[in-house]
């Protein structure tokens, strides 16, 4: 670069930022923001990085860590993930001094997790699931002490119940499988070795012994389920699907579908129930193949008409930019929905979540939901915004109880 690159000291040291040779700090990489990696600091060529790598090189001659600058600093890095997606680990490790100590935990010097935060906070860990696809393990061992102590109950009670998040026993909600955001599902909850979800799916499990589905609230929650959920032994999902057996009586789980075919032809998709249910459903519901999902997206589609299957929703998007939601059809339908919905950048779902929130403030996406919580101690829910909608939720979910002042006073 016309000489503007020559590190005085270090002829040899051609590095792409000279600047950063004895800044203070000891590179062995950089990452940018546009995801390019540069590398040579720390080398002899370049004076150990001007000397800023001396001391740790003579500490830890066999750690390799890409940032050594966060050996010591007083955080415990196992490993973690950069803004730019790139996965940085190998810092709780001996070679590296445990994170330069770091990461040692004075109760338990063979404990060596990637975060110590978790051990003994109050809550049971088998195994921690962070964003962006990070996934913590070995804390509920005896080289931990059992989680520091936060699983022993939970062992001594469950000794052979091996799921990965203990917390989501007896948490009011019958859980046969969990389903994470990053798609990675947990199962074995509602089992005998786990006491049935830890009592939570005794009620569910007594209306209905034959039906093994994944999401059992899911079943008399209003909103008629295919597959499975839509069987004898899940009474027709807890009776949300007698309506559409009706129509369709060869639609169920097991069936082929026939009369649905005949009536609205070329239409393929995996739950023909949600077609024509009185709510506009995404994807290829929204279709003409699909008759515009049966007619319930004919007004949502008028509001924003490249917003159907295979269309990119411009539209949408100039309504509410910064929405990234999966079904934007939810948005402004009528319905609170909680999660991402309910968030400024998507107009509190489209206006259906404001008298929600007006009651419950700190209960939007975020949200601690601590004045929900305070209003109805004890009621554990999945969705919150079901609690006072005007509709009475099923016998199974948690929103009947007394806790939930029987969903609100929606079944009373």
């Amino acid at each position: 670069d016309g000489g503007d690159c020559v590190v005085g000291d270090y002829p040899d040291c051609h590095v792409d930022y000279p600047r950063l040779i004895n800044d203070g700090i000891c590179h062995n990489r950089l990452f940018h923001s546009n995801g390019q990696t540069y590398e040579g600091y720390n080398t002899e060529e370049c004076g150990w990085d001007g000397g800023d790598c001396v001391e740790f090189n003579d500490k830890y001659p066999a750690c390799a860590v890409d940032m050594p600058q966060y050996v010591g600093n007083g955080v415990c890095y196992g490993s973690f993930i950069l803004d730019t997606g790139q996965l940085l680990d190998g810092y709780n490790s001996e070679e590296c001094g445990w994170d330069g100590g770091d990461c040692v935990i004075d109760d338990y010097p063979d404990c060596h997790v990637d975060n110590t935060g978790f051990i003994g906070d109050g809550i049971c860990h088998n195994t921690v699931f962070l964003a962006g696809g990070l996934i913590l393990e070995g804390y509920n061992t005896e080289e931990c002490g059992w989680d520091g102590g936060d699983c022993a109950e939970f062992n001594e009670k469950y000794p052979a119940c091996t799921v990965d998040m203990p917390q989501a026993l007896e948490n009011g909600v019958c859980e046969g499988s969990i389903h994470l955001v990053n798609g990675l599902i947990l199962d074995g909850y509602n089992t005998e070795e786990c006491g049935w979800d830890g009592g939570d799916c005794t009620e569910f499990n007594t209306l209905y012994p034959n039906c093994k589905v994944d999401r059992p609230p899911l079943v008399g929650d209003g909103k008629c389920d295919h597959d499975k959920y839509n069987s004898e032994g899940c009474g027709w999902d807890g009776g949300d699907c007698i309506e559409f057996n009706s129509k369709y009586p060869d639609c169920h789980s097991g069936g082929n579908c026939a009369s649905f075919n005949d009536t609205i032809p070329g239409c393929k998709v995996a739950n023909p129930s949600l077609i024509g249910d009185g709510k506009c459903d995404h994807d290829v519901y929204n279709s003409v193949e699909c008759d515009w999902d049966g007619g319930d997206c004919i007004k949502f589609n008028k509001k924003y008409p490249d917003c159907h299957s295979g269309a990119d929703c411009a539209s949408f998007n100039t309504a509410f930019p910064g929405c990234t939601v999966k079904y934007p059809s939810l948005i402004g339908d009528g319905f609170c929905t909680h999660f991402d919905y309910n968030s400024k950048e998507c107009g509190w779902d489209g206006g259906d979540c404001i008298e929600f929130n007006s009651k419950y403030p700190d209960c939007y996406s975020g949200g601690s939901c601590a004045s929900f919580s305070a209003a109805f101690p004890g009621c554990k829910v999945m969705f919150p915004s079901l609690i006072g909608n005007g509709v009475c939720n099923g016998e199974v979910g948690g929103y009947n109880t007394e806790e939930c002042g029987w969903d609100g006073g929606d079944c009373a």
